[in-house]
């Protein structure tokens, strides 16, 4: 059947999704707003709805240490002391 066919109370509309002309009353709003036809519509992923587990804070820690601490570098040049060097 013809799909732009003359139906009382309906008009032509075109589908969102892949423009083709169809009566209004054959369109269906999908989820992200678009009036699209019977073979453009897809429901909407269940992933869109999936909500994180909040963390629970710990009750208590201990102050964490400086993984690379400051040290000092002994230059040398030929068996002779030349200096200290801050590393960090």
């Amino acid at each position: 059947m013809k799909e732009n066919y003359w139906a009382r109370g309906q008009w032509n509309a075109i589908c969102d999704d892949c423009g083709e002309q169809y009566v209004s009353s054959k369109l269906m709003k999908r989820w992200d707003g678009f009036m699209v036809c019977r073979k453009c519509w897809e429901p909407r992923n269940a992933q869109d709805f999936v909500k994180g587990i909040p963390e629970k804070p710990i009750p208590w820690s201990r102050p964490g240490s400086d993984p690379f601490p400051e040290q000092t570098v002994q230059r040398f040049v030929d068996g002779s002391f030349v200096g200290e060097t801050w590393v960090g």
